[in-house]
């Protein structure tokens, strides 16, 4: 199990984002977590953590029977998590909308959850038919993702992610 980042919202509860390969038997998820059963492989998860340590407020992974890992997050003004990373997984937890929508040999994606971790607002492969990582992502005001990563697809589809945010 490894927490790559951490973010923290204005009343000071942390949210970390990561990767596991333990099974719900021993990772720590919460029951009405949008994912509570490890799917194998390498699931990516995010926590949130009361803000005196106290208690797991939610646990959830977010994976498939590949290789899953979260690469940042960031947390908006609603209490809603966003999170990137990167997939070898072409059944990779995902929503429709504008954003690339075939899996490339790894994908970067792009994901928000509910305030409350219970589900996906959106889900969306960035990239291209090559290996795509996605390593960094920022809020604006609005609440629209901004990814940062790399790719070898020499067919990286440019798109804007604004519209998704209101999915």
């Amino acid at each position: 199990d490894r927490g790559w980042k951490v973010a923290r919202d204005s009343s000071g509860q942390a949210y970390v984002a990561g990767m596991t390969q333990s099974s719900e038997a021993t990772f720590p998820v919460t029951s009405g977590a949008y994912g509570t059963t490890w799917s194998g492989g390498q699931d990516g998860f995010v926590a949130k953590v009361a803000a005196n340590g106290s208690s797991l407020v939610y646990s959830t992974y977010l994976g498939t029977s590949g290789l899953d890992a979260m690469g940042d997050i960031a947390v908006d003004a609603s209490g809603r998590v966003h999170v990137t990373g990167s997939t070898d997984s072409s059944s990779f937890p995902r929503t429709t909308g504008p954003v690339h929508a075939s899996p490339g040999t790894a994908d970067a994606f792009v994901a928000r959850f509910n305030s409350t971790g219970a589900w996906l607002e959106y889900s969306r492969f960035l990239g291209g038919s090559d290996v795509d990582f996605a390593q960094g992502l920022a809020l604006d005001g609005s609440g629209n993702a901004y990814v940062a990563g790399q790719t070898r697809s020499s067919n990286l589809q440019r798109t804007s992610l604004q519209g998704i945010q209101g999915v």
